[in-house]
């Protein structure tokens, strides 16, 4: 399960890295449109002072060649890595940072385009890698702090206002680290208590699922587990249910009192927790009744394992009781066309019939004919006469 959770949350993180390295293509297209858009607008009312030549290199070969190369990069590494390392996190965020500072670096003297920076940052949540977060966080300030150094000599500009924005937008990429990483707190506290509903729910089922009291399938368990069986029986070989029922439990409680009769259902509890294993479904669904669930086995198979149960019990001594405690089985045999309604009632009405014949033993039901199981299996010995 823990396997299997790793590997679902690796697809989840390489799929997320995936999808911002597309947005990366994205961003870097939109950069060379608005390009294209300034040059024309320029154009137009005369704001360009460079000759056309030099504007388009500045503005439009080089940092359209820039991105291009962080872009190839990034999708060389992505090939070369396997996936799950945790670098493949880093390479998308790095892209965009490195987009990042093409795009202030060549147009420092908007001022607007320093918030860039913040959006490596807070993408980086996605990970939900606090050291992730910080690390792309210094990296912006890195380019940030070179840009402020590269731009004027770059452009030929300077700015009287360049130091103070700079300042400004550091401030801003802190702010954003620190909103990330509250951001990420409270997933964290989300995430824990996730957990902690799931665990409260999964202890629910497994109190639905297995009885309190002998630690056996409880009745849930067994209804789900029968109409699986009857679901499944076409695919295997031919299924059977047994249902067991101690014998005077009811003079036991009233004669011994309750502590005596719990003794009693938790030795036969652990008798057939013994007996079936992991190979069949030992369920107890009632007070002193009991049930097996059988499949991929044979008849002769299913009949010995409750003839077990039932003699193992009848060997147990019981101090408080003079007389050995007894139980009666009844096994239905499943037949094509049952559900599991008509399935279990011929079980149960096996194990009456084993209660009317005086008790403390097994009777069962194959199809339309019901024998005792000491019967059933004596005419198994017996050859045919053709």
């Amino acid at each position: 399960m823990q396997e299997e959770m790793e590997r679902i949350y690796n697809e989840d993180q390489e799929r997320w890295g995936k999808a911002i390295f597309a947005a990366n293509f994205i961003f870097a297209g939109v950069i060379f449109l608005m390009e294209l858009i300034m040059c024309f607008v320029f154009e137009v009312q005369g704001l360009r002072e460079q000759p056309l030549g030099e504007y388009l290199f500045l503005y439009m070969f080089l940092p359209t060649a820039l991105n291009v190369i962080i872009l190839a990069i990034g999708f060389v590494m992505l090939q070369l890595l396997r996936s799950g390392q945790e670098i493949m996190n880093y390479i998308p965020l790095v892209q965009m940072t490195m987009i990042c500072f093409v795009l202030t670096t060549l147009h420092h003297v908007f001022f607007v385009t320093f918030a860039t920076f913040c959006f490596p940052v807070f993408i980086s949540v996605i990970f939900h890698d606090r050291k992730l977060t910080r690390r792309i966080t210094v990296l912006s300030l890195i380019c940030l702090t070179v840009m402020m150094f590269l731009g004027p000599r770059v452009n030929h500009v300077e700015d009287p206002f360049l130091f103070s924005s700079y300042l400004i937008a550091a401030a801003i990429v802190l702010s954003a680290n620190i909103l990330c990483d509250l951001l990420m707190q409270y997933e964290h506290q989300k995430d824990r208590k996730l957990e902690m509903l799931h665990r409260s729910r999964m202890e629910i089922m497994d109190q639905l699922k297995y009885d309190q009291k002998t630690g056996l399938h409880g009745h849930t368990s067994f209804q789900t587990g029968l109409k699986k069986l009857v679901d499944e029986a076409e695919l295997c070989k031919r299924p059977a249910v047994a249902v067991l029922d101690i014998d005077d439990f009811k003079k036991v409680n009233d004669t011994y009192g309750h502590v005596k009769g719990d003794m009693v259902i938790l030795e036969l509890a652990r008798i057939m927790r013994e007996t079936c294993g992991d190979k069949y479904t030992a369920a107890r669904f009632g007070g002193e009744e009991f049930a097996i669930l059988f499949q991929n086995g044979t008849i002769d198979d299913y009949i010995c394992t409750v003839e077990m149960i039932r003699q193992e019990m009848e060997r147990i001594p019981f101090e408080f009781c003079a007389e050995p405690v007894t139980v009666s089985a009844g096994i239905a045999i499943w037949k094509r066309g049952w559900g599991t309604t008509e399935f279990f009632d011929r079980a149960d009405e096996a194990l009456y019939i084993s209660k009317r014949q005086g008790k403390n033993r097994t009777t069962v039901c194959d199809g339309d004919s019901v024998k005792s199981a000491s019967l059933y299996q004596w005419l198994k010995t017996v050859p045919d006469k053709k």
